[in-house]
């Protein structure tokens, strides 16, 4: 079987190195997207891997804020590399910060003993896991991709301050963004950095689609 590795990286290079090195295996491709504002590109990463023939880096590179659809798109991105390139069975994505606590091939070993298991934390909402039930995620606009709440200063995380500021600004003044009927209950939470999905996995939540839909633009 083959397997596609889909890692987000925008920090810690000699990490990633080894993250790519450990994952790049006779059963899989490594597709790598760099954050174009880390201090590092492609070009610094590929010369340093023990087999750079199993990967592709994502050119160029776009800029990817934490929370924001930035980071959505970058993971779209990924899937469309991978789509285009083979079919796969199986689907990984990692950031640039995690790394195998165990040997590769077994994990991709286990993977296989089960392919219909799909690995991807899912939970409807409202839910207690989120503050507020994580519906105000959809309620009100939330400006990761506009305010870089990673920055801080004297070690304070101030813009996240500045992006919860302006959710409560919308709270008090009545501004919801629009929803069609009852579609909150349509809503899902879950953890995005890290899942594993089997190709039919990605089709059964609408990759598909969504893959056409980014070849048509």
């Amino acid at each position: 079987m083959k397997h596609a590795i889909l890692i987000s990286a925008h920090r810690s290079p000699a990490l990633l190195t080894e993250l790519i090195d450990a994952m790049s295996t006779s059963r899989t491709h490594v597709f790598v997207h760099i954050d174009s504002r880390a201090s590092f590109t492609p070009g610094d990463i590929l010369p340093t891997l023990a087999a750079p023939a199993r990967v592709t880096m994502l050119e160029p590179s776009w800029a990817v804020h934490w929370r924001g659809y930035s980071y959505l798109s970058v993971v779209l991105r990924l899937l469309r590399a991978a789509d285009g390139t083979s079919p796969f069975d199986f689907y990984h994505l990692l950031t640039g910060q995690c790394f195998p606590t165990r040997n590769p091939e077994e994990i991709l070993d286990a993977f296989e003993a089960d392919p219909d298991r799909e690995s991807i934390e899912c939970f409807q909402l409202p839910s207690d896991r989120w503050a507020r039930g994580g519906i105000n995620r959809m309620r009100f606009f939330h400006l990761y991709d506009q305010i870089d709440v990673r920055k801080r200063v004297f070690g304070i995380p101030v813009n996240q301050g500045v992006v919860y500021g302006l959710v409560w600004m919308q709270r008090l003044l009545g501004i919801r963004r629009e929803l069609p009927g009852d579609f909150e209950r349509q809503f899902y939470g879950g953890e995005a950095g890290r899942l594993a999905l089997s190709e039919a996995g990605v089709e059964t939540i609408g990759m598909r689609l969504l893959r056409d839909l980014l070849r048509a633009t």
